[in-house]
């Protein structure tokens, strides 16, 4: 029932998409249409209410537009999306990263932040300022310290500039889980593991854009220095 609910909040969608493709890709089509999709990663899609992780099974059509002045070939691909769509009241997993006077920072598959704030850890937690830590002092082993693992519900989903955040709660009422609808089939242990594989992978692409082509010259050459 736990790994059920965790893929819950992973959709797979079939979307269409209009594809402006230059020149330089006619030798590899699929792997420009394969650049443009990449572009979503990461990136909050309101008309999917989710962020997409991952795509797979690109069809493009045998046939494409070329209009007047324009060196672009037109035409629409298709590919399934992964999107990671968590609604209020989803019970998630996570890891914490961080531990603040008010509040836990939790990172959920690697990727999304979760905020609790203190407002939202129970009463049975104590706040360790010297060992940067929240426990329960009836239990020994419940402690919220950087590396613990956590469950919690989603109190609130933030979106700004297309970067999906969430606050959570621990205190769990399994009555205000959202009801499922589609989810990812075959929430197995192995469709899990390559879930999270593809978050991470998103994670390292997106990271790795944010360096120009020169930059990483001039990295390269200071390297050699």
């Amino acid at each position: 029932m736990k790994r059920k609910r965790q893929m819950d909040v992973f959709q797979r969608v079939s979307v269409s998409m209009r594809i402006l493709l230059d020149p330089i890709h006619l030798k590899d089509i699929r792997g420009g249409v394969a650049q443009k999709f990449a572009e979503l990663l990461l990136k909050y899609q309101p008309s999917l209410q989710g962020t997409v992780i991952c795509f797979e099974n690109i069809q493009i059509p045998k046939n494409a537009s070329v209009f007047c002045g324009e060196p672009e070939l037109n035409f629409r691909a298709t590919s399934d999306l992964i999107v990671f769509s968590p609604k209020v009241g989803s019970i998630l997993d996570g890891c914490v990263n961080q531990v603040g006077f008010d509040h836990i920072g939790v990172l959920v598959y690697g990727v999304f932040n979760v905020t609790i704030p203190a407002s939202n850890i129970p009463d049975s937690y104590v706040r360790d300022t010297e060992e940067d830590k929240w426990y329960n002092p009836s239990d020994p082993d419940d402690v919220l310290a950087a590396g613990s693992s956590v469950t919690f519900q989603v109190a609130q989903v933030t979106v700004v500039d297309r970067v999906l955040s969430l606050v959570g709660t621990l205190s769990i009422d399994p009555a205000a889980e959202p009801p499922s609808s589609q989810p990812l089939e075959e929430p197995s242990p192995a469709v899990a593991a390559v879930v999270v594989k593809k978050c991470k992978e998103a994670s390292g692409a997106k990271k790795a854009k944010t360096a120009s082509p020169v930059k990483k010259e001039k990295q390269k050459k200071k390297s050699v220095k």
